[in-house]
């Protein structure tokens, strides 16, 4: 079976976690499954986004060559639950210096955003906060927006900006 073919096969938490089980013992099929997420149609992208996020926690090796492709790509995803699975990864993978200009615009952008989703919000903190720890003029900034939007967002949103604005507090009075 191609792997288009077995992407959308079935749609379930237990199929994606097979499919990922799949990729991360042939390796060599993870380039592919990186095009469908890029160039497929619906709902191909937002499936194959979910997978490689499975298997970027299993091996975050694989999804390493791959972060500025990811980083270059993101401004342009349109689909939030891409935009959800893409963000989760950046904000827990190392982040090369290549393209991090781009990633701070974006994360900026959608965390100032009505339009984005909470769980999409709450990793763009999380990734500028990330790049905050390697550039430090990026801090002050990151605190003013995270205290401006906690007022308008949900529970989950402010659980993760007020441990975020509390370490970031700490760090800029140490500066």
């Amino acid at each position: 079976m191609l792997l288009k073919e077995l992407i959308v096969y079935e749609h379930s938490r237990a199929h994606t976690d097979f499919v990922a089980g799949i990729i991360l013992q042939k390796p060599e099929l993870f380039q592919e499954l990186l095009n469908l997420m890029l160039t497929g149609e619906s709902p191909i992208p937002w499936r194959a986004a979910w997978i490689i996020e499975k298997c970027s926690e299993q091996n975050p090796l694989l999804i390493k060559p791959y972060i500025p492709e990811l980083i270059e790509a993101l401004p342009n995803f349109k689909n939030d639950g891409i935009k959800r699975h893409i963000t989760k990864i950046l904000a827990n993978s190392p982040l090369p210096s290549k393209k991090l200009g781009l990633l701070v615009n974006t994360c900026f952008d959608w965390l100032l955003s009505g339009e984005i989703p909470v769980a999409v919000k709450v990793h763009c903190m999380q990734i500028l906060y990330n790049i905050s720890q390697t550039e430090p003029d990026l801090k002050p900034e990151l605190a003013a927006a995270i205290e401006s939007q906690i007022i308008f967002n949900s529970a989950g949103f402010k659980s993760r900006g007020n441990k975020i604005l509390h370490k970031l507090n700490n760090e800029i009075e140490s500066l």
